[in-house]
């Protein structure tokens, strides 16, 4: 039984393909023959990856969900902590937990006023859970340690009020 053109013609690809594999494996590169070599790769994917959209007959969905993709994860992260209330930076008290923070600006400084009383926040940090923590317990009053901190410093600095200035807080499981 003969194979029709488009087959054989794919498998000639493919055996070329290999071909490539093996001289680049085989091949003693120097650094810009190395970043050539990388930069023809990345285009040959590019390439197959489009051949294989064209290819294919069943199309993908518009939005895919990966719970394990960072930046997805990130932007979880975020979310959850704008959904926290906004709690006076002054009058926040000891909480166990590590995570993430936003402080906001809502005084009358002419220098801070084109974000005061806004959702934009003068600083985004986080507080790292020591090492091996597991429960909040664990991970101790490392958040409020460093909003505790800004609220200190905020103190220290003449023409700012510490009563101007308020805090979202997200503690996030650390060690599973």
């Amino acid at each position: 039984m003969a194979r029709r053109p488009e087959v054989r013609s794919a498998d000639e690809t493919a055996a070329l393909l290999d071909q490539f594999a093996a001289l680049v494996r085989d091949a003693e590169m120097t650094g810009p023959s190395r970043k050539r070599v990388l930069a023809a790769i990345a285009a040959m994917r590019d390439n197959l990856d489009r051949l294989e959209r064209h290819v294919d007959p069943v199309m993908l969905p518009d939005a895919f969900f990966d719970p394990s993709e960072p930046r997805l994860i990130g932007h979880f992260v975020a979310l959850a902590l704008i959904s926290q209330d906004r709690r006076p930076l002054g009058a926040i008290m000891p909480f166990y937990g590590a995570g993430v923070y936003a402080i906001y600006y809502t005084g009358s400084n002419r220098v801070y006023a084109p974000i005061s009383g806004s959702e934009t926040p003068i600083y985004v940090g986080k507080a790292d859970p020591p090492i091996g923590a597991v429960t909040l317990l664990d991970q101790e009053t490392k958040l409020y340690g460093r909003l505790n901190e800004h609220r200190k410093n905020i103190e220290k600095v003449a023409g700012l009020e510490l009563e101007d200035f308020e805090c979202r807080a997200l503690a996030v499981q650390s060690g599973v």
